[in-house]
């Protein structure tokens, strides 16, 4: 038995000298100069990596180190230190600016991409796998990964990968975590989800998964992280969440869950810290008496349905930081335990609910408050502390304070729109140092816009339109904020000229000064100096000259309004060439990001162009429009405008135009909208026009068009009589003329022999009663004049003198100036003069024909000359429409067809 001690004793030494030789050590020296010993890699899963490297792509000068016999010694890779296998394989961000070797201007071919080898199988220690950040299009998940048994850590995020969920990746009996956010994985999660029993975070986040969650999601007790947000899973949301014990994180945000939420599913979840959730169908369900089993700091449901409408009572035992009910149903006011027992909290939002009651002034409040939305009333608190604050759509009233400058020094963000405050705007608001962008839109504020704008340091977003603000445009606005990005002025009563200064908001991506009282010309320099515009809208003014040529040269425009004007001159051929109006491509999105202002929606804007007024916000960059109408434009419809095969709707009704509509304007294949009307177009309508499958409302009436109306395509859709109406020469449907060949081809329209006959005899009592009236007529002015001297003698001195007009004033409500008293001249040069109707300022001629009536302007005073025509076309003109029949015969139709007509001309 010693013996046998002795020999093992003696050959043991040998045992761990061979072991030694048979597994080579590798010594290498650190950075401090100590020693670290490691295995070195296998050939075997050398020859792997390369294979790997060549499905990539040889040329990815990351992964250059990969060369030589050690594998463990290449970037990326890390081997054991007591084997000598690969265990972890990081290729992550490899083009992106947070690798290690990442090249910040690296193209997308320095990116991995191409196929994934599946010779990766070969590692088979591997545990860490990290192929996230890179470009793997439009190819599926290998199911090769799930061979990889040893895996504890895979993320495929951010990678393009398409594709079912892929099952075998139910194989991974030991990971720890699954990361496949940001791809475009489909289909619905598979039962064998719940086989991962050992993983601790699951993010399937920004997928298009769909499809109910399985209720084998129960299974994954060791789970501390859960995200399905923003994908599109339905149905009810299993109550086997509730058995997720380590359950710190879950994030259900925007899907499409139906059913009832209630509080079986939170029963076991006492680690939960931090819960999102949000559906439309989904109905929130628990009693006032509840107490949650957990204290979670964050809490955000948003587009639920709460079934009591009272304030939320289980929020009394949740340690609150961050907190969002919007949109759920809550009608109730907030209570005070509230405030008080949320010290520590950061952020609030109960927007869009139904909270009523006023507001208290309270010191401890968080940075971010939106209470947008709600009932709330009275007047404006002041809160110290809060840097963003959204209290529009409201009913506050009374005036903004005037020390909010002052107590709440730290905004940076104010929201105080569609509240019913007066007064003037503060001018402490000016001087808040960190003031970014400020609303106070659709209020009824009055008063001047303050002038000095200098205490803020980088203001980008003003909005301060529909409201009773009256003055000049402040001249050192442009000048203190160069930063403004966004500036809003429309419907107030500001008035005077566009000033140079102006010109320093050269980052302008928003000009809006419509509905106000602007004069002058269009400066030029709004097209050679503000080139970043994407909205200008100058509509509802009085600037007069032409449309300035400069305007062309922006090339990033998407909305163009000048309507409402005296604008004169042709349309600029050069509109043809708007760049952005011109790309049939994807448009991008033309704002800053909005990562500093989430959930708030600064950027909004009023347009008509399909004749309704509505209110863009989120599809505002998909809008592109051009509203000249309401002018006094002449000349052609430039043929350059076909080359807008991006625009969606054009407006060129109420001017002056002649000519034909251009041949080839059926190119516009993305127009939504188009209204030529009241205009003095000819020829037919081009064929070309049925191409425009886009097409949802034209308006061609009040032309001098002929031919057939096209009855192809969406024109089938056109069967308002009206949107043809006033066009002598047009025939066929919706029109009831009909039409009928002439000898060359060419329709024409057909009249009956019956009503040629009622017309002939019809000319002929007209000359026989117009011969009658007029002798009968002159004999009865005339004769009692013979017989009678003192009439004679009243209406010969009545013409001998001079007209002596009384001005008045064309707006609405307008005030009468002086009138001028008569002086007669030296009786040497007593002459009868009589009085040119050309002569006559418009402003006289308007006061006149507006006693004629709307029938008589419609019917008989326009067509007398152009000028009366161009004053009839006037919107001023129309502020009062009395349609009362004038003694003539006019069957109702002839009645309705003039009412609509002016009301047309009133522009609303």
């Amino acid at each position: 038995m010693a013996s046998r001690k002795t020999s093992f004793r003696l050959l043991l030494p040998v045992f761990l000298i061979s072991l030694t030789v048979s597994v080579p050590l590798r010594v290498s020296l650190t950075n401090s100069g100590a020693k670290n010993f490691s295995m070195a890699c296998f050939e075997e899963e050398r020859k792997a990596l390369l294979e790997f490297k060549r499905s990539l792509g040889d040329s990815l000068p990351q992964l250059s180190s990969w060369i030589g016999e050690d594998c463990c010694k290449w970037t990326r890779i890390r081997c054991s230190n007591q084997t000598g296998h690969v265990i972890q394989l990081d290729l992550s961000n490899i083009c992106g600016e947070g690798s290690d070797n990442a090249a910040p201007d690296a193209p997308m071919s320095a990116c991995l991409g191409g196929e994934l080898s599946a010779s990766l199988v070969n590692l088979t220690a591997l545990n860490y796998l990290d192929l996230s950040g890179n470009t793997f299009k439009s190819i599926p998940i290998p199911s090769f990964i799930g061979s990889l048994q040893k895996l504890r850590y895979l993320d495929l995020s951010d990678s393009g990968f398409v594709g079912l969920f892929p099952p075998h990746l139910g194989n991974l009996l030991q990971l720890r975590t699954l990361d496949l956010k940001k791809n475009s994985i489909s289909g619905s999660l598979p039962a064998s989800i719940g086989n991962l029993i050992n993983l601790e975070t699951l993010d399937l986040s920004e997928n298009k998964i769909s499809g109910p969650l399985p209720v084998s999601v129960g299974n994954l007790s060791h789970l501390n992280i859960l995200d399905l947000s923003f994908n599109m899973i339905n149905g009810l949301i299993p109550k086997t969440i509730g058995q997720l014990r380590e359950l710190g994180f879950l994030n259900l945000w925007s899907n499409q869950w139906e059913g009832i939420i209630s509080e079986s599913h939170f029963e076991n979840l006492t680690r939960l810290s931090d819960l999102k959730l949000s559906s439309k169908s989904l109905v929130f369900n628990v009693s006032q008496e509840w107490t949650p089993s957990f204290s979670a700091p964050f809490i955000s449901i948003r587009d639920c349905k709460f079934v009591s409408p009272t304030f939320p009572a289980w929020l009394r035992s949740q340690f609150i930081v961050y907190i969002i009910l919007s949109n759920v149903g809550i009608s109730d006011t907030i209570p005070e335990w509230f405030w008080r027992n949320s010290p520590h909290l950061g952020w609030l939002d109960l927007s869009n609910n139904q909270l009523r009651g006023k507001l208290p002034n309270l010191d401890q409040l968080p940075a971010f408050v939106n209470l947008e939305n709600n009932s709330l009333e009275g007047s404006i608190p002041l809160w110290p502390n809060v840097s963003y604050l959204n209290l529009g759509s409201n009913r506050f009233s009374g005036s903004i304070p005037l020390n909010i400058g002052q107590e709440m020094s730290s905004l940076s963000s104010l929201d105080l729109s569609r509240n019913n405050l007066s007064g003037s705007i503060p001018h402490s608001l000016t001087t808040l140092p960190m003031l970014g962008s400020i609303d106070l839109s659709r209020n009824f504020l009055s008063g001047s816009i303050p002038k000095d704008w200098n205490g803020s340091e980088g203001m980008s977003t003003i909005d301060l339109s529909n409201n009773n603000l009256s003055g000049q445009f402040p001249p050192s606005l442009c000048s203190q904020q160069p930063s403004l990005f966004w500036l809003r002025l429309s419907n107030n009563n500001l008035s005077g000229e566009l000033g140079p200064s102006l010109q320093n908001c050269r980052n302008l991506y928003t000009l809006d000064l419509g509905g106000n009282q602007f004069s002058g010309t269009i400066p030029e320099w709004i097209g050679e100096d503000l080139q970043s515009l994407r909205f200008l809208l100058l509509g509802e003014n009085k600037f007069l000259g032409s449309i300035p040529q400069q305007l062309c040269t922006l090339d990033s425009l998407h909305v163009l309004d000048l309507s409402q004007n005296y604008l004169s001159g042709s349309v600029p051929i050069c509109l043809g060439n708007l760049t952005q109006l011109t790309k049939l491509s994807g448009m991008p999105q033309p704002f800053p990001s909005r990562k500093d202002t989430p959930d708030m929606d600064l950027w909004h804007i009023d347009l008509d162009p399909k004749g309704v007024e509505y209110e863009y916000t989120t599809i505002l960059p998909l809008v592109n429009t051009i509203d000249l109408s309401s002018n006094m434009l002449s000349g052609n419809i430039p043929e350059e405008m076909r080359n807008l095969s991006n625009l969606g709707s054009l407006n060129l009704s109420r001017n002056l135009l002649t000519g034909k509509i251009p041949e080839d304007i059926g190119s516009l294949q993305r127009l939504q909208a188009l209204d030529l009307s009241c205009n003095n177009l000819q020829g037919p309508i081009p064929k070309s026009m049925t191409f425009m499958t886009s097409l949802s409302k034209l308006n061609l009436s009040h032309n001098n068009l002929s031919g057939a109306i096209p009855s192809a395509n969406q024109f089938q859709t056109f069967n308002d009589p009206t949107l043809f109406e006033g066009n002598l020469g047009l025939c066929g449907a919706p029109l009831t003329t009909q039409c009928s060949s002439s000898p060359d081809g060419n329709p024409e329209v057909k009249e009956d022999a019956g009503d040629e006959d009622e017309e002939g005899s019809g000319k002929m009592w007209f000359y026989a009663s117009t011969s009658m009236g007029f002798i009968l007529g002159f004999w009865v002015v005339f004769g009692s004049l013979v017989l009678k001297k003192s009439w004679r003698h009243v209406y010969f001195n009545y013409n001998c003198k001079p007209y002596n007009f009384t001005h008045i004033s064309p707006k609405m409500g307008g005030k009468k100036k002086h009138k001028q008293p008569f002086r007669p001249p030296p009786k040497s040069v007593w002459v009868v003069k009589r009085r040119n109707w050309l002569e006559i300022p418009d402003d006289v001629t308007a006061a006149i024909l507006t006693r004629v009536g709307a029938i008589g302007l419609l019917e008989s005073a326009q067509m007398v000359c152009t000028k009366w025509h161009k004053i009839c076309k006037d919107p001023l003109m129309w502020r009062r429409i009395d349609m009362r029949n004038d003694g003539r015969q006019h069957e109702m139709d002839e009645l309705q067809k003039m009412c609509r007509h002016a009301v047309d001309r009133s522009a609303g």
